[in-house]
């Protein structure tokens, strides 16, 4: 009887987690095969405006994510006190602008673990902020950002040399 009652108690656990990550707004399957649409304001290195296309580390990144997501990138430039409320609010995907983990917007927005720590005497844990709650969403960008973590290590190289003595 025991032993009856932990496996329903395990198959109802393991129904109730199918489906788990989800987006409540369906961010990862609008952004598949559709558009991801990205706020940038330039904060160079990781950001910079480039003849009138976002460029930089971060922009990179995302031009690579969007063609594995076979998704069009619409660019939204302005500050990050433009573009971090138009995230909470779910008019964005995805905010790039050379962001570390200690940025006052932490607790409304949702954020990347870590892609990257500076080596410099800031010692920065870089991040990319998602839309919050869009589970799915931040899950699919994290993976991509550890799959890339080889190229991410070789560009910000240069970031850690440029910035020490």
């Amino acid at each position: 009887m025991l032993m009856r009652r932990v496996v329903l108690l395990c198959l109802c656990a393991l129904g109730l987690a199918c489906g788990v990550p989800k987006d409540p707004d369906g961010t990862l399957e609008h952004v598949q095969g559709g558009v991801m649409r990205v706020g940038v304001a330039v904060h160079e290195p990781w950001t910079s405006d480039s003849a009138g296309q976002p460029g930089g580390i971060e922009p990179a990144l995302v031009r690579a994510l969007a063609q594995e997501l076979r998704a069009r990138v619409t660019w939204v430039r302005g500050g990050e006190s433009v573009l971090l409320p138009r995230l909470h609010e779910r008019e964005l995907d995805l905010v790039i602008a050379g962001l570390d983990a200690k940025t006052a917007w932490k607790s409304k927005i949702g954020m990347t673990s870590p892609y990257v720590t500076l080596h410099d005497a800031t010692k920065r844990k870089m991040v990319w902020a998602v839309a919050p709650g869009e589970n799915a969403w931040q899950m699919r960008v994290e993976r991509f950002l550890s799959e890339q973590k080889p190229n991410i290590e070789r560009a910000t190289q240069q970031v850690d040399e440029v910035a020490s003595p």
